[in-house]
């Protein structure tokens, strides 16, 4: 579903109400009772036009794995893959490269453990420098 490929150039982004989720990558969650706040994929909620996500991680090692405060996700039904955040930056890139006129906006956050300022600088090393 195109969404904000629609609208003028001349609107801002900041003018627009934006569907997104909470807790974007629970589909498949430890805890589901308790920790399931979406019932569908990061790419099925793309197509459906969500186009803001929340995206909470969690860093083991040089990995950011996706969280729900305690509980993994995982990106298969068996919960045997634990989500990473590459794994939505592909399906996020998928989307946009489908839909080239679209825009999706990403709130990443620490979810688990201390927060604290070493968290950043690997994340921003691995995702951000040089894209």
């Amino acid at each position: 579903m195109n969404v904000l490929s629609k609208l003028s150039d001349s609107v801002y982004l900041s003018e627009l109400n934006i569907a997104g989720t909470h807790d974007s990558a629970t589909a498949y969650v430890q805890m589901e009772n308790s920790a399931r706040c979406q019932d569908k994929t990061i790419a099925e909620q793309l197509k459906m036009g969500v186009r803001f996500l929340d995206i909470r991680l969690g860093k083991k090692d040089d990995e950011f794995y996706l969280v729900h405060s305690l509980a993994d996700c995982y990106s298969d039904k068996e919960k045997k893959h634990r989500m990473t955040f590459g794994e939505v930056l592909e399906s996020c890139k998928d989307f946009l490269k489908d839909n080239p006129k679209e825009t999706i906006i990403l709130s990443i956050k620490q979810d688990r453990g201390i927060i604290n300022r070493w968290f950043f600088p690997p994340f921003y090393d691995k995702y951000i420098r040089g894209n």
